[in-house]
């Protein structure tokens, strides 16, 4: 019924195992060490601006930059981590994990909030 739909959307917890527009996938990115751009959605471009430093700009922004964005770097022994973030992009920082120096290594992106 419209009512139960309505008190659905508007709730802050969704009822388990549903999808609802604040829970999916916003953007996704695969990223080459060298700040190409492998597969994505939503992601316009990739541009590294460092040594380690890349940003990831989306192709339909987020509403506000409060989101979840989500990375992983995809070599052992090195991390990702999300330094910036706004609406229309974020900014990721790939390093080694044994000396926190900033390293070009390839990873990966999920971006979860609202659109």
């Amino acid at each position: 019924d419209a009512e139960a739909a309505r008190a659905h959307v508007n709730a802050t917890t969704p009822p388990r195992n549903t999808l609802s527009a604040s829970n999916l996938i916003k953007a996704w990115a695969s990223v080459s060490a060298g700040g190409s751009l492998l597969n994505g959605f939503n992601v316009t471009t990739v541009a590294r601006s460092g040594t380690g430093n890349y940003t990831i700009t989306f192709q339909n922004p987020m509403t506000s930059a409060d989101f979840a964005p989500i990375c992983s770097a995809r070599a052992n022994l090195y991390l990702c981590a999300i330094t910036a973030q706004t609406a229309t992009n974020v900014s990721v920082v790939t390093q080694s994990v044994d000396t926190l120096v900033d390293a070009n290594q390839p990873f990966g992106l999920i971006v979860i909030g609202t659109q």
